[in-house]
């Protein structure tokens, strides 16, 4: 649903979670990573036995180039040498390590795994292409993506509330507070069709009479406070 924006920001959408999609992408690593359980146990220890031949072979190989040089051992009476005529346990793989491909499969598996969750930070795009779905529905519990122009800043999804002083749902970007307003609605800051639903920054009074400004008292009470807070936002800047 097209949505009217301020001149101050390049696109603005409204999203949804798309659970079906979680779904999806968690069937789809469970897969993986069964195939990966499967491999593991029909290759696991495939290395170890073949560097166990391989030793083996190469201790039978010595000892046959021992004997023909007419050497003999007898118990006790064992040249130094006769040490490297006996398997090497300690540089034996483990015996639960499984093959070259099923090890590389399962490493792309992970990988693969960590890069998903990456770039859903990285990447609005990517989080809202695979965990969102475009929605026609204003109202708490959904998001907007806003896209701001080249240089001023990064996008964001941002949460959608209701406010309970103006009762218009809202959303903070950019640590600025927006709210919507309905189709038909005028306002001639906004660009985009008046027929649109449209999100607008929620302005300061600025336009009243100066003895107002001059008799103004401040936020007296806790209740206008809080009534401030909730349109304004809280006026804090972390960093």
């Amino acid at each position: 649903m097209p949505i009217r924006h301020p001149s101050s920001v390049a696109h603005v959408s409204l999203l949804e979670r798309a659970p079906w999609k979680r779904y999806v992408v968690a069937a789809v690593f469970v897969a993986y990573y069964a195939c990966s359980f499967r491999m593991w146990q029909e290759t696991a220890g495939q290395p170890y036995e073949w560097a166990l031949e391989e030793q083996k072979r190469m201790v039978k190989e010595k000892a046959e180039a021992v004997k023909e040089k007419g050497l003999a051992f007898t118990s006790g009476q064992q040249d130094p040498k006769d040490a490297e005529l006996k398997i090497d346990e300690e540089s034996l793989p483990s015996p639960y390590l499984p093959g070259a491909f099923a090890c590389a499969f399962i490493f792309l598996n992970i990988l693969v795994h960590a890069l998903f969750h990456l770039m859903c930070v990285w990447s609005i795009a990517f989080r809202s292409m695979f965990l969102f779905q475009p929605t026609d529905k204003i109202q708490s519990g959904s998001f907007v993506r806003v896209t701001p122009h080249a240089n001023k800043g990064k996008a964001d999804i941002c949460p959608v509330e209701e406010s309970e002083v103006t009762l218009r749902c809202q959303f903070t970007f950019q640590y600025q507070n927006f709210e919507f307003i309905e189709a038909g609605e005028k306002d001639p800051d906004l660009v985009g069709d008046e027929d649109w639903s449209g999100v607008r920054q929620i302005q300061c009074p600025t336009n009243l009479k100066w003895s107002e400004y001059q008799n103004w008292k401040g936020l007296v009470t806790d209740a206008q406070i809080e009534k401030a807070q909730d349109k304004f936002g809280t006026n804090v800047f972390d960093l």
